[in-house]
């Protein structure tokens, strides 16, 4: 008993017509990169004008050729996302610039700020709004002891 085995579709993709199965003998590649023969997309476009595997509309005329076609087919894709790629890249350079000088301005105006100390603004400790009227109240009681104790001079 003699078997054959069938192709092995998907095995590689460029030795078998998706339509027929068979190994084309004149390649036609469509726009989307598929590839098949060329009388078998010719029958399948004179029915519907769509790619038979992805139903991408064929509104260019399909090209004959192999590996070439559909590696021009792909590059108004690469050039797309190529020029995509490097408008991020100058996007985000521009972000990090404008971070970096912001930075900067900050800075130095950080450092123009002195107190009456003479410390430098970064160098100031924190206090809540509690912690001031603590503090102006112990300072009250202190200054009028030392109003006080002049008087009695």
């Amino acid at each position: 008993m003699s078997t054959t085995t069938p192709p092995k579709f998907g095995h590689d993709m460029h030795s078998c017509c998706p339509l027929c199965l068979e190994s084309p003998a004149d390649t036609v590649a469509v726009p989307c990169a598929h590839q098949f023969c060329a009388h078998c997309l010719a029958q399948w476009a004179q029915r519907q004008p769509t790619c038979p595997l992805c139903r991408t509309i064929l509104t260019v005329p399909v090209s004959r050729s192999s590996q070439q076609t559909s590696s021009d087919a792909l590059q108004p894709i690469r050039g797309t996302l190529r020029e995509r790629a490097e408008r991020e890249e100058a996007a985000r350079e521009r972000s990090r610039a404008s971070r970096a000088a912001l930075r900067q301005r900050l800075d130095r105006y950080q450092s123009e700020f002195i107190t009456p100390s003479g410390r430098p603004f970064e160098s100031l400790p924190l206090a809540t709004m509690e912690d001031i009227r603590k503090l102006g109240q112990k300072n009250r009681f202190a200054l009028a002891g030392i109003c006080q104790a002049r008087e009695g001079f």
